[in-house]
């Protein structure tokens, strides 16, 4: 009888161990499933108005390998922060950043601005 517990405990044991394992690498590999993230300020889906021609776009990214403006790469700092300069000309510009992660898997967001 004792044989028969100590078998049910090892095998719960290991069970549980497993299931911890199972547990954690799939926290951990959220952000390859989740893909590349990108936030921009000002917020996009809206017409931005400025009187000032040369601009300057700030965001985030999150999981990414390299982040263009406009087909141009942007230098992006070891927190994930980047920070970009951009003379309007007169008139509506649009804007596309892109990101992309080392999978191939990218994000597109589009900036309407005014001047």
């Amino acid at each position: 009888m004792p044989s028969r517990i100590t078998r049910i405990l090892s095998l719960t044991t290991l069970a549980v161990f497993i299931l911890g394992i199972l547990g954690y690498a799939l926290f951990q590999s959220r952000a390859l499933i989740a893909g590349p993230e990108l936030t921009i300020h000002p917020p996009v889906g809206h017409i931005a108005s400025s009187s000032d021609r040369l601009v300057r776009i700030n965001g985030h990214v999150n999981h990414v390998s390299f982040v263009t403006l406009n087909n141009r790469e942007v230098e992006v700092g070891s927190d994930g922060d980047f920070h970009e300069k951009l003379l309007l000309p007169d008139g509506y510009t649009i804007i596309e950043m892109t990101a992309k992660d080392r999978f191939g898997r990218t994000i597109t967001k589009t900036l309407e601005l005014l001047h």
